[in-house]
This record gives C-alpha cells, structure tokens and sequence, in this order.
C-alpha cells in the first residue's frame, strides 16, 4: 500500500513511517516544514498545510490510504486545526476517491478537556 501520512515530523507519525516502512510499503509524508524529515528510501517528503484540501488532494494521488497523526504540539495557530484539518481532508479525499482515511486523536479528560484550543468536538463538526 501507499499511504499519505499526516502528522509526519511527530512522534506518532515517525513510528507509523516506521512500521509502514518495515512493512514494504510506500509513504507520503506531508509536512508543515518537509526539511525535518530525513531523506529515506519509500518516502517522499511533501510540504503543505493541513487545512489546504487542495494541496491535499495533490498529495493523496496515488495513495490507498490517508492516516492523520496530528496534534496540537507546536502548531501556530492551533485553533480549530482538528476541525479544519479533517474537512480538508475528508473533501480531498472525496474529490481524488481515497477511500481509507484513519484520523487518530487523543481529547482530554478532566481538567485537560476543558482546554481551549478547538478539538473538543472537532470531529463531530467536522462531519456536518
């Protein structure tokens, strides 16, 4: 398979390179800042933001599946980005017929889901 990975420079995302690589599979990275990831053969670096559904759907032709590892880590504007990151890619992946979309997540629990940066509900709204 070839996979689109989301989330790429993360801890989470490196680990599924990892296993998808081991797995003799191809990968697609896609990046906020592409030049983090180390050239690695069966991975093609691309460099985009994960609210462009446009830039998006350029980077999932040819996959089979697209697997969103993205957290709020060090984002510049982390509002509402779970929310718009998946309607860009649930629209990109409509539009260039990916099929197999995975979005991983984490909300918080107690004190920590209260926290005001956008994702709590995200996926909720994101699929009106």
């Amino acid at each position: 398979m070839k996979f689109l990975v989301l989330g790429a420079t993360g801890a989470t995302g490196g680990l599924f390179i990892d296993k998808a690589l081991e797995n003799d599979h191809d990968v697609v990275a896609y990046a906020r800042n592409p030049d983090r990831l180390a050239p690695r053969p069966g991975v093609t670096a691309v460099g985009g933001d994960v609210r462009d559904a446009d830039g998006l759907a350029k980077a999932m032709d040819g996959v089979d599946a697209v697997v969103s590892t993205l957290g709020l880590g060090r984002a510049k504007d982390p509002d509402d980005l779970i929310l718009d990151s998946t309607r860009a890619i649930v629209d990109a992946a409509g539009r260039v017929g990916v099929r197999r979309v995975l979005i991983m997540s984490a909300f918080g629990v107690g004190d920590s889901l209260a926290r005001p940066h956008g994702s709590r509900g995200s996926c909720t709204r994101a699929a009106r």
